[in-house]
């Protein structure tokens, strides 16, 4: 009786092995297994590729922020990589006909960094300033696309100040201190993002 379990369960274990090892080397289920496999891979790399931003863009009277929602590659990239990314396109201005570009021709984001009190820094190429059209309420636009942009996107980023070149300035052109940090300004929006 010892004899008949012990060939039975190698019976057992060699034609286990035998199905498991066909079944493996199938060449039709091989090559479904690869395609549904590649399938659900590329499904899931198109979802994890892009994430969702708001941009802040002047209205096209100028008078407010008006809102442009944008799919942005990177969304398994770090916080601040995703900043930058929605900073640049920022910098790229809008693709709605009645928003206009709030960032002066020709300006570089150079960085952004986070501090541990949520105070996020975004350093401008000196294009910011040097190709700005000036005025008070221009500068209170172009200010608030940025602040705007990054604090509703990213909670993390409790408020933003302005660097030139990796350096603190007084303003763009002569109106608005840029020596402080900017919180979310809810009352220039056109509309509710």
């Amino acid at each position: 009786m010892k004899q008949f379990l012990i060939i039975m369960l190698a019976l057992i274990i060699v034609g286990s092995g035998l199905w498991v090892w066909t079944e493996l080397k199938n060449p039709r289920k091989l090559v479904s297994r690869n395609l549904l496999l590649s399938k659900i891979l590329e499904e899931n790399k198109q979802r994890e590729e892009f994430f969702s931003v708001q941009l802040f863009f002047a209205s096209k009277m100028g008078f407010s922020l008006g809102v442009e929602t944008r799919e942005v590659k990177g969304e398994k990239s770090s916080l601040q990589q995703q900043i930058r990314r929605a900073l640049a396109e920022l910098i790229k201005g809008p693709t709605q006909a009645d928003l206009v570009s709030t960032i002066p021709v020709g300006t570089k984001l150079r960085g952004f960094y986070l501090d541990k009190n949520g105070i996020g820094y975004a350093d401008f190429s000196n294009e910011m300033i040097k190709n700005h059209p000036g005025g008070s309420w221009g500068e209170l636009i172009t200010i608030y696309s940025v602040v705007n942009t990054v604090i509703k996107n990213f909670p993390q980023v409790r408020q933003v100040k302005l660097l030139i070149n990796g350096l603190e300035v007084e303003t763009l052109r002569g109106h608005l201190d840029l020596r402080r940090a900017f919180s979310f300004n809810e009352s220039l929006l056109s509309q509710q993002p």
